[in-house]
C-alpha cells in the first residue's frame, strides 16, 4: 500500500483528525499503518477538547445548517490559512490562501458562476439522483463514488477508461459541454500552444463524475492520470453543491528548462481533503454533498497503440516532475505496478512509434 493509500485509510479511520497529523502520525510510525493507528489514539486518549473552526465566519455568510456551540466572535475568527499546519523541515514552501488575484502564475483559472442558476440547479438535481447508482472507481482509491460518461464510443478503445459502466452524455450535459468547450477554446487562443499539446480544437468527449457525501468523503493528493490525454492536457472542472476546501502544491521546484511554454498541472499535486463538518458550506439542496464534473478529452492517438510493459500490462504514462532531474518535463512510460511488484520498463514518450492497436 503506498503512501496516499496509507493516508486515506487513516482518515476513513479518524475523519475528525486533520490530514497533516495523520501524516505526521504515519511518518513517525515509518509507514507502519499499525503503528500510526496507535499514536493517532494514544493521542486522542490525552486531547483536550479544543474549539473548531468554523468556516462559516470565512465566507461572511450564514449557511442552512446548525452546530451545537457555534457562535464565533469576531476576535476568535481565523483565516483559512491557519487551517494549514506548515512544517517548514517537510516542506520548503509555505501554504496560501489562493484568490482569483493569485491565479496568474498557476496554470488554471476559475470562472465562478459558470452556469446560470436554473441551469446549475437542474444539472445537479440529475447528478445527484444518478449518484445513488455511482460507485468507486477501480482506479481511484477514495470513500466517495464516481462514475463514467463517454460522448462516443472512442472510450471503448481505452485501456484505462474502459468500464462497463460508461454511461452517455445526457442532454442536459451536452448543453454543457458546449459551453465548456467555447470557454476552454476561448483560454487556448490567448497563450501559445506545446508542442506536444493537442493542435485541433478542444473538444471534450469524457466526463469523470465525482460525488462527495459530507465531509469525511474526500479524495486525496494526486495528478490526474496522462495515459489517454496525452500531454498538457486541458481538463474542465466544473463544481455543484457544497463548497469545500481544495489544495493544490506543485512538485518541481526548480526552474522548467527554457523550451517550456508554460507550467502545466500535472506538475502538482491537487486535493479534496477531509475536514469537520463545520467546515463545509452548505448548499439549500445538495446540503453537504459536493458534485464535481471533470470535462477531459481523450486523445485517439494515446488511446491506440499505448504500449506494453514487460508485464503485459498497458504502460502508463507520466512526467519528470521532481526538482533536480536534468530532464524535468520530459515524459516517459513506465509499469503501471507499484514497488515491489513492477517490472523495469521504461520509454521515452519521444521515441515511442505511433501506431494504431484496435482490432
Amino acid at each position: 500500500m503506498d503512501h496516499s493509500a496509507q493516508l486515506t485509510l487513516l482518515m476513513e479511520i479518524f475523519p475528525e483528525v486533520d490530514v497533516e497529523i495523520a501524516t505526521n502520525a504515519l511518518l513517525e510510525a515509518s509507514g507502519d499503518i499499525e503503528g500510526a493507528v496507535q499514536k493517532l489514539l494514544a493521542r486522542q486518549s490525552s486531547k483536550k477538547r479544543k474549539r473548531t473552526v468554523d468556516i462559516r465566519a470565512m465566507f461572511g455568510a450564514m449557511p442552512d445548517i446548525r452546530i451545537k456551540n457555534d457562535t464565533v466572535s469576531d476576535e476568535k475568527k481565523m483565516t483559512a490559512v491557519e487551517l494549514t499546519q506548515w512544517n517548514a523541515l517537510k516542506d520548503l514552501h509555505r501554504p496560501i490562501t489562493l484568490t482569483l488575484g493569485d491565479l496568474k502564475d498557476l496554470p488554471l483559472a476559475i470562472q465562478t458562476n459558470f452556469l446560470d442558476e436554473n441551469e446549475a440547479e437542474c444539472l445537479l438535481e440529475e447528478m445527484m439522483q444518478e449518484a445513488k447508482e455511482w460507485n468507486k472507481m477501480k482506479w481511484v482509491y477514495s470513500p466517495h463514488v464516481s462514475r463514467l460518461y463517454a460522448l462516443n464510443d472512442m472510450v471503448r478503445h481505452s485501456r484505462f477508461y474502459n468500464t462497463d459502466k460508461v454511461l452517455q452524455f445526457s442532454p442536459t450535459m451536452k448543453a454543457v459541454k458546449d459551453k465548456v468547450d467555447m470557454a476552454i477554446n476561448r483560454a487556448l487562443e490567448t497563450r501559445e500552444r506545446h508542442p506536444l499539446e493537442s493542435k485541433e480544437s478542444w473538444h471534450a468527449n469524457i466526463v469523470l463524475g465525482n460525488c462527495y457525501h459530507g465531509h469525511q468523503e474526500s479524495l486525496g493528493a494526486h495528478s490526474d492520470a496522462l495515459t489517454d490525454l496525452g500531454p498538457r492536457p486541458t481538463i474542465a472542472s466544473l463544481t455543484l453543491g457544497a463548497e469545500r476546501i481544495f489544495r493544490i502544491k506543485r512538485l518541481a521546484t526548480d526552474e522548467l528548462p527554457s523550451q517550456t511554454i508554460a507550467t502545466q498541472f500535472e506538475f502538482y499535486r491537487h486535493e479534496l481533503p477531509p475536514v469537520k463538518a463545520n467546515m463545509v458550506k452548505w448548499h439549500p439542496k445538495a446540503k453537504a454533498t459536493r458534485i464535481n464534473l471533470t470535462y477531459r478529452m481523450v486523445r485517439p492517438e494515446y488511446i491506440n497503440g499505448s504500449p506494453d510493459c514487460h508485464c503485459g500490462k498497458p504502460a502508463v504514462l507520466r512526467t519528470v516532475n521532481r526538482a533536480g532531474k536534468a530532464k524535468v518535463g520530459e515524459y516517459f512510460y513506465i509499469c503501471p505496478g507499484s514497488v515491489p511488484a513492477s517490472c523495469s520498463y521504461f520509454l521515452w514518450l519521444k521515441d515511442r512509434v505511433f501506431q494504431d492497436k484496435r482490432s
